[in-house]
């Protein structure tokens, strides 16, 4: 039994029956290669089970192909997507911390689409002057 779940947004979790296994499952990912050669996968063997992470960094276009072994296949941008923040099967609770805050500060909750602003401001810049200067540079 080989049971995959997904991690973030270009991890997944491979839990497999045996070691062997899960030595095969890890061999057959790390021959995974784009068309330049570029290796699609690291994989980190646990024993049983497998981390993996998807380490190609560019564009999957709908006709991008890839190669195990000697045979092509297509199709994985139908099954992959990149986002900087996937919050979709996260716990919505986390933490943040600023070392620049004095210690008995309120502790407050925000919102994480506010982390850009806030490291803005710590580094001393307007978030609106930032977002402004993005659109004319």
């Amino acid at each position: 039994m080989l049971q995959c779940e997904p991690r973030m947004s270009r991890d997944f979790y491979i839990e497999c029956a045996s070691t062997e296994q899960a030595a095969e499952a890890e061999r057959i990912l790390s021959s995974v290669k784009a068309s330049d050669g570029t290796m699609l996968f690291d994989v980190d063997n646990r024993g049983r089970d497998l981390f993996v992470m998807l380490v190609w960094s560019h564009d999957i276009g709908a006709d991008y192909s890839y190669f195990v072994g000697n045979r092509a296949f297509d199709g994985l941008r139908d099954d992959v997507a990149f986002v900087a923040i996937k919050n979709g099967q996260h716990n919505g609770i986390g933490y943040f911390l600023d070392t620049g805050t004095s210690p008995d500060a309120e502790h407050a909750t925000f919102p994480l689409a506010d982390i850009p602003q806030k490291v803005c401001e710590a580094l001393g810049v307007s978030w609106r002057e930032r977002a402004l200067s993005r659109e004319f540079a």
